[in-house]
């Protein structure tokens, strides 16, 4: 039988072959060949890859938690910036962790296993993925990571005074394409409505030539969480201030739902229907393939020792009460002041009531706090 080199074959087959590869083998790739390297590169090969794995997404935990020994390589982006505003050579003992599997194959939560560890220094905030990206901030500096090429693209940095606080989000149009990074700065002793606030957005470019822009937005708010990407439209909670009509000198507060549409910059509102709500409990998620909140409040390490048949309460609000379908929501354990061999995420049906249990290997210490992330996939953005 004749032999066929790879290079023989067809660039659709070539093509067809590669994407099929995972991303840690398609990184080798890249430097097996120039012709590997273009074709991998090309756009038409980064759309094919992105659309094969939507068919295997993954779950990201994010796991802050002390240095375990011995130190491994980290990111440099976070360790620069730190030194540049600390002034200081000492290493820190903390890190974040980014580490993902793939969310439906066996050996459950075992398969595929990727992981970026990042030193973990003074305030930060960390976006939730989208087509494999996420937006890293360190007070006023940014950075676009991609957890599984471990690449990065560092972003201008925003002029702010030192007392400035920064909320960041990280938005996607599908219909154009395009990453935009949405930026909303405060003074720590400003006051609500009282002009202080600015709006900046940038556009992220393969070139690095991207700057922050100014946009207007007619709702005085203030973030409260973090955000969530879909269909184009970025979604986060605040509060919303308005001048209290009985009082010139004194303001109204509302919890709302602050919409973003990454295309057109435009701001909008989602009243949530309870008020009285606290939304440092309510998380966003993508629920039957929509935007919803889940208020897990009671979802504390004490409530994951529970028997399943005890009587714990979840509480979803959906923007479209007809999506309601079988979908699970899932539930990590933040294992802070415990000195543990393993954690565990539990995988709760909404419509079956029932709770899956499941070990998560290699990623636990003692004193951390895991975030869960679903959705998450590989892509070649940043290669």
């Amino acid at each position: 039988m004749e032999k066929t080199s790879f290079e023989t074959l067809s660039k659709d087959l070539q093509i067809n072959i590669l994407t099929r590869l995972p991303l840690k083998s398609l990184m080798k790739s890249l430097v097996v060949s120039k012709t590997w390297a273009t074709m991998i590169r090309e756009k038409e090969f980064n759309v094919d890859y992105l659309e094969r794995s939507t068919t295997r997404p993954r779950v990201m935990f994010m796991v802050e938690r002390y240095k375990p020994e011995p130190h491994e390589p980290v990111m440099s982006w976070f360790d620069t910036v730190y030194k540049e505003q600390r002034g200081i050579r000492a290493t820190p003992y903390s890190e974040v962790l980014f580490h993902s599997v793939y969310r439906d194959e066996e050996p459950f939560l075992s398969c595929g296993q990727q992981q970026l560890r990042l030193s973990l220094h003074s305030v930060y905030d960390v976006s939730q993925p989208i087509r494999g990206l996420i937006c890293l901030k360190l007070r006023n500096k940014l950075a676009v990571c991609n957890p599984g090429t471990k690449k990065f693209q560092t972003l201008p940095e925003i002029q702010v005074r030192e007392d400035s606080i920064i909320s960041s989000f990280l938005g996607y149009d599908e219909a154009t394409d395009v990453f935009k990074v949405f930026c909303l700065t405060r003074m720590k002793s400003g006051k609500p409505l009282d002009g202080t606030k600015e709006y900046l957005v940038l556009t992220v470019e393969s070139t690095g030539q991207e700057s922050w822009r100014s946009i207007t937005c007619e709702y005085d708010h203030e973030p409260l969480t973090e955000g969530i990407c879909k269909g184009g439209v970025l979604y986060y909670g605040a509060y919303i201030f308005q001048p209290d009509e009985a009082n010139d000198q004194s303001y109204n507060d509302t919890l709302v739902v602050m919409s973003f549409n990454v295309r057109s910059e435009e701001f909008s509102i989602i009243r949530y229907p309870n008020p009285e709500a606290a939304f440092q409990w309510l998380r966003f998620v993508i629920y039957n393939e929509k935007i919803a909140l889940v208020d897990d409040a009671d979802f504390d390490k004490e409530s994951l020792n529970v028997p399943i048949n005890g009587n714990k309460v979840f509480y979803i609000w959906v923007m479209d009460e007809r999506t309601i379908g079988e979908r699970e929501l899932v539930f990590a354990q933040n294992s802070y002041g415990a000195d543990r061999d393993d954690d565990f995420v539990l995988y709760y049906g909404t419509e079956s009531t029932t709770f899956r249990k499941f070990k998560i290997q290699g990623v636990v210490g003692k004193d951390q706090t895991v975030r869960t992330c679903l959705d998450h996939v590989d892509s070649l953005y940043l290669m």
